[in-house]
């Protein structure tokens, strides 16, 4: 029982880890001087909460409130402006989908399917 919560604990980590780099990736692009950490703080604080919304109040109403709670977050914690947050968005998840061609080119596909980017509703 010990050895599957450190498991799980473990690949709660790497889900974190992984799903920050498109964010941080997009920040920089974007000339925001990101850290990682604040990346992956602020997507466990999206999942976190959207995930809530969604249980709460329901699939649809929950992803659009969460679609403006994480223009919220970005702006907040990145300091950065209403209209940068949406591009940065919008640059994170074509890195997404840049990232998922590239696996199922190469034959890894089977990564994809683990739903690391699931908050962003597209998947």
């Amino acid at each position: 029982m010990a050895i599957g919560i450190i498991l799980g604990l473990a690949l709660l980590l790497l889900y974190l880890v992984v799903a920050a780099i498109p964010l941080y990736l997009a920040l920089r692009l974007l000339g925001a001087d990101p850290s990682f950490r604040k990346a992956v703080v602020a997507n466990l604080t999206v999942a976190a909460i959207a995930g809530l919304l969604q249980w709460l109040i329901g699939f649809f109403p929950g992803i659009l409130i969460s679609f403006v709670l994480i223009l919220f977050i970005l702006n907040k914690m990145f300091d950065i402006g209403w209209g940068k947050a949406f591009i940065v968005l919008i640059v994170e998840i074509i890195i997404i989908w840049v990232a998922f061609i590239l696996m199922a080119l190469l034959g890894i596909g089977f990564l994809a399917s683990l739903g690391i980017y699931s908050r962003l509703g597209l998947f």
